[in-house]
């Protein structure tokens, strides 16, 4: 198993912490997300843009912490495929559309990557 700095143990728990919250905010947006949606559904989809800013910047310290890890490539390969499929949000202009990706597609994709992810960093979180 992986040694880690006390450094590391934080990073995973706000790491953590993080995918939770995340997971709120899909539900929110979908849960509100029509045509007269009230302007905090656009202000939760820029903090999840902004939370996966985040994830994607502390993806390169689980690459240095887990440096041989397969899983973690594997598990940071279909991060990007959810990002890349969030990007359609930017070419749909009815917010029907865009709820039918969040549903659909980008939350369902979000929430399988996010149990793998803590399934993968859970043993390290636990003291």
């Amino acid at each position: 198993m992986v040694q880690l700095k006390d450094g590391d143990y934080q990073l995973l728990r706000e790491y953590k912490e993080m995918l939770v919250v995340m997971s709120e905010g899909f539900i929110y947006v979908k849960d509100n997300l029509s045509e007269e949606a009230p302007i905090q559904v656009q202000d939760v989809f820029n903090d999840l843009l902004a939370s996966f800013q985040q994830l994607n910047a502390t993806h390169g310290q689980l690459v240095r912490i887990f440096e041989e890890s397969e899983e973690v490539e594997v598990l940071l390969s279909e991060y990007k495929e959810i990002v890349k499929s969030l990007t359609g949000w930017f070419e749909m202009n009815a917010n029907q559309e865009k709820r039918e990706l969040i549903e659909t597609k980008v939350s369902p994709a979000f929430e399988s990557w996010k149990q793998k992810m803590l399934d993968f960093i859970q043993p390290y979180t636990v003291q």
